[in-house]
């Protein structure tokens, strides 16, 4: 699947989304949101996702985004720093973000199986 494909299909999977969304949020902050709020920052988790799997050195990366405000949490694991490293400056390299909060975590370098 191309790359602007890929972008297409998970624009229209956001906008879909939004609506029930912002009607099933609990928190009170949350739920004082504006649809505007709501779909940039759904638009810029999604051109992270996009950036992201179009990082060669993050491509096969289980990471997972979200954002609110501005503020993209980026969370799941990796198999080293630099992997780390370059999913952090992907996430800030997207117009719109304000700051990218770093939550993925080195997967466990166990000792191999017999």
């Amino acid at each position: 699947m191309t790359l602007r494909k890929l972008m297409i299909v998970a624009i229209a999977a956001a906008s879909t989304a939004a609506p029930p969304l912002v009607m099933a949020a609990s928190d009170a902050a949350e739920a004082k949101r504006s649809a505007g709020e709501f779909a940039s920052d759904a638009l810029i988790t999604t051109k992270v996702k996009a950036a992201l799997l179009k990082e060669q050195s993050t491509q096969s990366l289980s990471i997972k985004v979200t954002t609110q405000d501005g503020v993209v949490r980026l969370s799941g694991t990796a198999d080293d720093e630099a992997q780390i490293d370059s999913a952090v400056r992907v996430a800030r390299g997207i117009d719109g973000v304000q700051d990218v909060r770093n939550d993925i975590q080195l997967k466990p370098q166990g000792k191999d199986k017999p």
